[in-house]
């Protein structure tokens, strides 16, 4: 499909919308002022490949429709199932981030992150917004992750803005805004992440066992067998493996989980052998 550069130049100025200036906005993405003229006049080329890569990441794009109109205007990850969207997670929080936002409509939730990234552009260094949005419904395991997490700030917001961030619909300035203004999510009053944890509705577990976990499971049992000297069956390992994993994926503290063993072992006819 060629694309066409008078389409292009009509998306583009919906994501610039009539508050910023064109030639402002350019020259916080290194363009020169040149270079801004000929960008927006429909006779000249479409942008390079590089130039059109540090536009989709300052602002979230998602490009097939900033140059195609395919698809949203911008880029979010919309989970149907937990255990996908956990995992998703768990890679998200693992990296370093400026901000993340616990952002809540009920009864579904996002988790919505930012960091200064640095780009190069003919030579030089453009420091931008990376940004990345993940939405789904929350289950035990989910709450567990994000509740432990210090560093997650909690927002509430209506549904109508929820749904139009969960349509690709809101780009990375009106969220966050920039050096001149406050975006949408900055000026919303914080919330405390545990209560709006708590309030959520919880899905059914997860479709998937979680291996890694029921590995680690394991594992703990036979540590334990090994510590105490307990002579345990291979029946009374798997019971005790699986009580501990459901206990885990369940968002259960460690001491309620061992008291879930203790019981499994006393009441369990298997017992020591």
């Amino acid at each position: 499909m060629e694309p066409d550069k008078n389409n292009f130049l009509e998306r583009l100025s919906l994501v610039l919308g009539s508050k910023r200036k064109r030639h402002a906005w350019g020259r916080s993405l290194g363009f020169t002022d040149n270079r801004v003229h000929r960008l927006f006049k429909s006779t000249e080329q479409f942008p390079s490949t590089e130039e059109l890569a540090i536009i989709g990441v300052a602002e979230n794009l998602n490009l097939n429709w900033l140059v195609y109109g395919l698809g949203s205007p911008y880029r979010v990850q919309v989970f149907q199932q937990s255990d996908r969207l956990n995992e998703a997670i768990t890679q998200l929080l693992r990296e370093k981030w400026d901000r993340t936002y616990l952002i809540v409509s009920r009864p579904r939730f996002a988790l919505y992150t930012w960091r200064s990234q640095i780009m190069r552009y003919k030579g030089r260094n453009v420091s931008v917004k990376l940004t990345d949005c993940l939405i789904g419904s929350a289950d035990a395991r989910l709450r567990k992750m994000v509740g432990q997490s210090t560093e997650i700030q909690g927002l509430e917001i209506p549904t109508y803005i929820f749904e139009q961030l969960e349509d690709g619909e809101l780009g990375t300035h009106y969220l966050l805004g920039d050096k001149k203004s406050y975006g949408y999510l900055e000026e919303l009053e914080p919330k405390e992440v545990q209560s709006l944890l708590s309030n959520l509705p919880l899905i059914e577990a997860q479709s998937r066992t979680d291996l890694a976990c029921l590995v680690d499971c394991y594992g703990k049992i036979k540590t334990f067998q090994d510590t105490t000297g307990q002579q345990l069956s291979a029946e009374k390992i798997t019971e005790l493996t699986w009580v501990l994993y459901q206990t885990e994926i369940s968002g259960q503290t460690p001491l309620e989980g061992e008291a879930q063993v203790s019981s499994a072992l006393s009441s369990s006819s298997i017992g020591n052998e």
